[in-house]
């Protein structure tokens, strides 16, 4: 099975390509996009903005050589939340894409991160494996990269999904449901699952 690799800068449209036509239908996108607009076409553009932004954070890591067959963006622990500095950056751009939805984007994203642990953690912020590779164990290397590192760190790992069909699948890799409930404004329903830290080797 092919390697996780960070993604490299020629693949960014690739990727977003990718990223935008899997989450297209996704209710933590649509739920933000103005009515009547294509789905993919925003979500394309909307995570275009994303990874052409946290690139040089080297948050992105993709499985697939040279075609990218999946991908997993994980935010290390971030003291200084440099996640929030980079949104703040390109929040104009969003609300491009945004349009007169953008207060509500405003409101279930900032719902979203007053749910997120105080303490250090790693977050995997977004994850997607094409549906033809999907059952291969893509997915599997992409989650288990990411809490490598929290093991490595001492740190818990953080998601956020909208997929009742994912959260046994979290739960297998250690996850727990905090909380599960319907977002501000009648928005979607959510499961936010915490996963702790896997003691050291003895």
């Amino acid at each position: 099975m092919e390697g996780v690799r960070q993604v490299r800068a020629g693949e960014l449209v690739a990727l977003s390509s990718l990223v935008g036509r899997e989450f297209a239908n996704d209710v933590m996108v649509s739920w933000t996009v103005p009515d009547g607009d294509d789905l993919e076409r925003a979500s394309e553009a909307f995570f275009t903005t994303l990874h052409q932004a946290y690139f040089s954070h080297r948050w992105l890591w993709v499985v697939g050589d040279p075609r990218i067959d999946g991908m997993a963006m994980w935010v290390p622990p971030d003291p200084d939340d440099t996640y929030g500095a980079v949104m703040l950056e390109i929040d104009a751009e969003i609300g491009g894409i945004m349009s007169d939805r953008k207060p509500r984007y405003d409101r279930f994203w900032a719902w979203i991160d007053d749910h997120r642990p105080a303490e250090p953690h790693w977050y995997l912020e977004h994850i997607v494996v094409r549906p033809e590779r999907r059952g291969g164990g893509l997915g599997r290397a992409l989650i288990q990269h990411g809490l490598t590192g929290a093991d490595r760190d001492g740190a818990s790992a953080w998601l956020v999904t909208s997929k009742a069909g994912n959260v046994p699948l979290y739960e297998r890799f250690g996850f727990v449901v905090e909380i599960a409930e319907h977002a501000p404004d009648g928005g979607p329903y959510l499961w936010f699952m915490t996963r702790d830290p896997l003691p050291p080797s003895v």
